[in-house]
């Protein structure tokens, strides 16, 4: 499926209807978002021209994911493979050899997922919530005939930059059925509290990333307030 929307009416409902969940949490996004992408903009140019440099091609990836309510998106990251090689496979494994030398870097620091922060301010994804399932994914999951008994298969949140599987530290290799519980559970807890834990917890376990964020941003806002400030 390129575009459009999965039909999810069989799923079961579980989503916690809240007055921030219906308009807060979308503040909270584009509050927390755009400071972000803004202090985030300096690394990620930065990676893109040196991932250029190293296995040259269009540094960013997209990629079709599924979102609220079943909806198909395009999900943003800086690449990290050889070109074309993503089509080979829906899920990295240690070591895989399709990841580049500077794209493992990337990985490793989570910095290829910045871009998605793109997809939070167009309102495709949220900050927390949880992780959005490839289309090629979501199509292996209905065929194993495991997503009526799992609630969490397609959450009714937007899905999430990061979120209680992330900081909880579960692998990108844990079973399809334990990240439903997770989501499951953030779903039916959906509230600005914990959403605050997550996005705390999220910046303590990246603190050099976030720390090179902030010394970016903090230089690119000397670099564009400076000229102003002597210019008058």
């Amino acid at each position: 499926m390129e575009a459009g929307t999965f039909d999810t009416a069989s799923h079961h409902s579980v989503a916690k209807k809240t007055i921030y969940g219906l308009f807060g949490k979308r503040f909270f996004d584009l509050l927390f978002g755009s400071i972000i992408f803004i202090f985030s903009l300096p690394v990620m140019l930065l990676a893109a021209l040196v991932i250029m440099i190293d296995n040259p091609g269009k540094p960013v990836y997209r990629q079709k994911r599924v979102g609220k309510n079943g909806t198909v998106f395009d999900l943003y990251k800086i690449r990290t493979m050889y070109i074309d090689q993503e089509h080979h496979g829906f899920r990295t494994t240690h070591g895989d050899s399709r990841v580049t030398r500077i794209g493992k870097i990337l990985r490793d620091t989570k910095i290829d997922e910045l871009p998605q922060l793109f997809n939070v301010i167009k309102g495709d994804m949220s900050l927390i919530g949880p992780r959005p399932l490839s289309v090629s994914e979501f199509e292996y999951i209905e065929n194993l005939g495991i997503a009526e008994t799992h609630p969490g298969f397609c959450p009714e949140v937007a899905p999430g930059l990061t979120g209680l599987e992330q900081v909880n530290r579960a692998g990108l290799h844990m079973p399809y059925v334990d990240r439903f519980v997770f989501n499951k559970f953030y779903e039916t807890h959906l509230s600005p509290l914990w959403d605050l834990k997550i996005l705390v917890k999220t910046f303590l376990l990246c603190t050099p990333v976030c720390i090179l964020l902030g010394i970016a941003g903090l230089a690119e806002l000397v670099w564009l307030t400076v000229p102003i400030y002597f210019g008058h």
